[in-house]
């Protein structure tokens, strides 16, 4: 019995060597003066058909399956992966520049860093989890050329003007609708401390069910905007837009 349990034993752990193997013999030590096409066409996965646009402009991608037998996390394939494309970009006279997490990376020409020899960015879809673990799912590879690359930083910094655009222009609204709390309070003004119920100026009476008790003085100065994400969406002034 002890004999025939230790066999049993053996054949699992043989069998999911296997199983396990092609995550570890990834892009099958691609010569690193190979093109960027063909250092895609060496990564495990499989390609993903082009229909419409890719996200971000990417022109090629790549689908690799995560269930019990195989990982796409850091340690079991971002790792390896990003080793893999420093080699290549090394041997094409490149540097690398990738993200801390391995889900990005770009290899840039050392003699002329303005130009792209070829990028990547990683997208992760989850279709199963056990706890706080992906148990199945895939990561889909975008791979990006010079052109591709260039759109993408372009909608990028795009995207971050226009987020500081209206961060700034939230951070206006959210002062201009605190001056007008503190400077004219209301009956049935919303505020941060609950509704305005009378007002004896500098003392203002909020209700809000969660005090003890429900009502209760407070200093004008004490007001702010109710909390909320974005200000510029509506007033706090009853009666206006």
């Amino acid at each position: 019995m002890k004999y025939t349990a230790r066999v049993h034993q053996t054949v699992f752990l043989a069998f999911l060597s296997v199983a396990t193997l092609p995550l570890y013999a990834h892009a099958d030590d691609t010569p690193p003066t190979t093109t960027f096409d063909q250092f895609i066409d060496s990564a495990p996965g499989s390609e993903v058909r082009h229909q419409g646009d890719f996200p971000n402009d990417a022109y090629r991608a790549k689908r690799v399956n995560k269930n019990l037998w195989t990982f796409i996390d850091r340690q079991g394939y971002y790792i390896t992966f990003r080793k893999k494309l420093d080699a290549w970009c090394e041997g094409n006279g490149g540097v690398y520049r990738g993200s801390s997490d391995d889900l990005k990376g770009v290899c840039l020409d050392k003699q002329s860093p303005a130009n792209v020899l070829g990028a990547y960015q990683v997208e992760i879809t989850e279709s199963a989890s056990y706890g706080d673990q992906m148990t199945a799912g895939y990561a889909t590879f975008y791979y990006y050329n010079q052109d591709g690359y260039a759109k993408r930083k372009s909608e990028e910094v795009l995207a971050e003007q226009t987020k500081r655009e209206i961060d700034h222009n939230n951070q206006q609204c959210y002062q201009d609708q605190l001056r007008a709390i503190q400077k004219d309070p209301q009956r049935g003004m919303d505020t941060n401390l609950g509704m305005v119920i009378d007002v004896k100026l500098p003392l203002v009476l909020i209700q809000n069910t969660a005090y003890s008790p429900a009502t209760q003085w407070v200093r004008v100065a004490q007001l702010a905007p109710p909390p909320k994400k974005f200000y510029c969406s509506a007033s706090v002034l009853p009666g206006t837009n």
